[in-house]
């Protein structure tokens, strides 16, 4: 008599889930360099403006993707114009499944993307803006009863950091004041995204990020008009 039984496996251990991300970095580093990491970032970008177009009906919307190679910080930023990161603990506690939806404007599809630093770097960084905070982050009893707190010093909870690290599982979420976000932009929405020590823990990084072409933003924003891509080495 045949026998036959399945087996899931099983990622229930820390160090487990850890070793599976990192793997992720490193296909990202083998495989595109820093071009396809800073591609994932850049088309999350382009997905966040016209997630705020179709939003908002702003047919008339100018979207702008900056990236910035800044030498003397030793760290990579992207800024864009788009609606923030409307579900940060979808994006914490789903690390390999995009929330996506599919349409057409959407570049992303298997949430890979946001892992890929950790082949480049120890940290990422989010600052996100968005116009509202969201339902499930309200929900959260601990960010509820802190964001009650914070009303009272200015902060609504719409500006916050996401930190992650290469040598753990953990994202560390923060609301902030704007005044982070508005260090770096005027955008009124949008996310930076900070590739922080990257240059000094993958040392090709910064000629790989020197060597893109001139035509690397145009290239990618070509279907999403109107939209502006700069790219400058801040020395």
């Amino acid at each position: 008599m045949r026998f036959q039984k399945s087996f899931k496996v099983k990622l229930d251990k820390d160090e487990q889930v850890l070793s599976a991300l990192d793997t992720v970095g490193e296909a990202f580093r083998h495989h595109g360099g820093a071009t396809l990491m800073l591609t994932e970032h850049v088309e999350n970008g382009i997905d966040a403006v016209e997630d705020l177009r179709n939003i908002n009906n702003l047919n008339s919307h100018d979207g702008k993707i900056e990236v910035i190679l800044d030498e003397q910080e030793l760290r990579v930023i992207i800024i864009d114009n788009g609606t923030g990161i409307i579900d940060p603990i979808w994006i914490m506690e789903n690390p390999l499944k995009s929330r996506k939806t599919g349409e057409s404007h959407q570049h992303g599809e298997f949430g890979r993307g946001l892992q890929g630093f950790r082949g480049f770097c120890r940290t990422l960084e989010y600052i996100t803006k968005r116009d509202v905070v969201s339902q499930k982050e309200l929900a959260d009893p601990d960010i509820k009863k802190w964001l009650e707190e914070a009303r009272k010093q200015g902060i609504d909870g719409k500006c916050i950091k996401l930190e992650l690290s290469k040598d753990t599982i953990v994202t560390v979420y923060k609301p902030v004041s704007e005044k982070e976000f508005q260090k770096y932009t005027n955008n009124k929405t949008g996310s930076l995204h900070f590739f922080l020590e990257a240059l000094r823990t993958e040392k090709k990084l910064i000629k790989q990020c020197q060597a893109l072409p001139a035509g690397f933003l145009p290239a990618l924003l070509t279907d999403s008009k109107p939209l502006v891509g700069i790219y400058r080495v801040s020395a």
